[in-house]
């Protein structure tokens, strides 16, 4: 695990890189499932509090944010009528965020290397956590019916998975 917060590291340090000596623009195509009536707010955290950058009135299931980012950071889109936020990486590129109203976490965000690299280490630390679960389940299991032999195995195991993370 070490090595994939290392190769995660890296990619975004070469995609932040990449894109110093590109352009510094972007564009976020915002679509909904359902008729979402009123404005969404696009916000950056800044010394601990969520401040609006850019309000846009939904029209048609759609909205658009354009602005210019140096480097990828951390935004949020604040849609009022769902009380929800959308956290996503932004960065100089064309950016798609399919808000689904229902199951705000079931929204997609697509067109941002940043966001794709974040998303795959998302998956690969749940990979860790449900394989540490399990070991610490079968563990506790064998310190509950005093099985020191099958409690140390997995206590190793559980070493060697901290070890690699």
């Amino acid at each position: 695990m070490k090595n994939l917060v290392l190769i995660l590291f890296a990619a975004i340090l070469f995609v932040s890189c990449n894109q110093l000596t590109q352009k510094s623009s972007f564009t976020i195509n915002g679509s909904t499932d359902q008729g979402i009536e009123g404005y969404v707010y696009l916000q950056q955290r800044l010394n601990g509090n969520l401040v609006n950058l850019d309000s846009v009135l939904v029209t048609d299931k759609t909205f658009q944010f354009n602005g210019e980012i140096p480097n990828p950071e951390l935004y949020f889109i604040r849609i009022p009528e769902t009380k929800s936020f959308i956290p996503f990486f932004a960065e100089a590129a064309v950016i798609d965020v399919f808000v689904n109203t229902q199951d705000i976490n079931n929204s997609t965000i697509t067109g941002s290397e940043t966001q794709n690299a974040y998303e795959k280490y998302l998956n690969e630390m749940d990979l860790f956590d449900g394989k540490m679960r399990d070991t610490y389940s079968i563990y506790s299991k064998a310190i509950e019916f005093q099985d020191s032999a099958k409690a140390e195995i997995y206590k190793a195991q559980m070493d060697s998975l901290n070890e690699a993370k």
